[in-house]
């Protein structure tokens, strides 16, 4: 009884010779070729795109492509089976990645339809001015005395001496003043929030 010897055997065969026995419609050479190539294959589209799964596709489309004829016919005086197939993955990860950034572009288009900018420096604008008028009301509950050793001593940055001096005031009843003062505007801001 004779045995039929696969046309390929994986232990001896060149990838050149797969290659081209893939070409031909050889199966069992589709598969070595896959299996001996492919890790190889992902490891250089990797290159190109991040993606493992994404190289894993690429990879398998190239190899499909390659056994269905879809792409260009190898010529083993040209380049070898790897580098040929390296080719056509690179150029297929390259596809992929600008297929990407154009979704990518493109959603980000379409998301900025739908969008709508918030001018942040606005709303801090605003949020400021109203609690510039909180402080500007509550300043003017305060007695005069209060308010002006407040804005001296806040505002201005002089020191409970300079107060005083400024004033024309001892310095225990600048910082009496200053004193009664914060607590009559901590009373009102905390009517105001």
């Amino acid at each position: 009884m004779l045995h039929r010897r696969p046309t390929t055997d994986p232990a001896t065969t060149s990838d050149d010779a797969l290659l081209i026995a893939v070409c031909g419609g050889d199966r069992e050479a589709f598969h070595q070729l896959y299996v001996r190539l492919t890790p190889r294959l992902v490891s250089f589209a990797r290159r190109t795109l991040v993606d493992h799964a994404q190289a894993e596709e690429v990879v398998h489309d190239v190899l499909l492509d390659v056994w269905s004829d879809d792409t260009t016919p190898y010529d083993p005086a040209r380049a070898s089976a790897t580098s040929w197939l390296q080719t056509l993955t690179h150029r297929r990860a390259v596809d992929r990645v600008r297929s990407i950034e154009r979704t990518r572009q493109r959603e980000i288009r379409v998301g900025m339809r739908d969008f709508e900018p918030v001018d942040h420096d606005a709303a801090e604008r605003l949020d400021v001015l109203a609690e510039w008028v909180a402080v500007r009301n509550a300043l003017a509950g305060l007695t005069p005395h209060q308010r002006s050793a407040v804005l001296l001593r806040y505002r201005d940055g002089l020191t409970d001496l300079e107060v005083a001096d400024r004033l024309s005031v001892p310095v225990g009843t600048a910082k009496t003043r200053i004193r009664s003062g914060l607590r009559g505007l901590r009373r009102c801001l905390s009517v105001a929030v």
